[in-house]
């Protein structure tokens, strides 16, 4: 398949995205602002609303949920596997600063005490967060413990 080719099913692949997204919300009765990108073949949804608590949820259940949901729509519409990733009102970029800050305030206690810290129960994403951010972090290293949904990052001195 030539690179034409693969660009324009990238591009229906979005149209189709950004159909299911406004039918999804039309039955939702949720009306938002809409901005779909193509990022590293990554579908990425951007909505603004007026009320986001409703669609983020509790730690951002909800809208964890509703990305899936999006996923498996997307898969039986186009027989495809696309990433999608879902953002309300910017949650995720704020959540991603906030994960990254209480890792480093971590690093540095345990780096201090010589303690291991133990985060609060996270999901996936967020833990490979916080992995990520202290990966080069020197005199600390990270683990995930415990099962789901009580899975955690613990910080452990080196």
């Amino acid at each position: 398949m030539g690179r034409v080719d693969t660009m324009v099913k990238q591009v229906e692949k979005v149209k189709a995205v950004e159909t299911l997204v406004k039918q999804l919300l039309a039955a939702l009765e949720v009306e938002a602002g809409l901005k779909v990108e193509l990022v590293d073949k990554e579908i990425n949804l951007d909505l603004e609303v007026d009320n986001p608590a409703s669609l983020i949820g509790f730690h951002g259940e909800t809208l964890n949920a509703l990305q899936l949901i999006l996923s498996l729509m997307a898969y039986q519409k186009l027989n495809d596997w696309t990433r999608i990733l879902v953002d309300v009102n910017g949650y995720r970029k704020k959540r991603f600063d906030n994960l990254k800050q209480m890792a480093l305030a971590a690093a540095e206690k345990v780096k201090l005490s010589q303690q291991a810290f133990s985060f609060p129960p996270m999901n996936a994403r967020e833990r490979r967060i916080i992995h990520l951010v202290l990966a080069d972090y020197s005199g600390i290293r990270t683990e995930s413990e415990g099962e789901e949904p009580t899975r955690k990052v613990v910080v452990i001195p080196a």
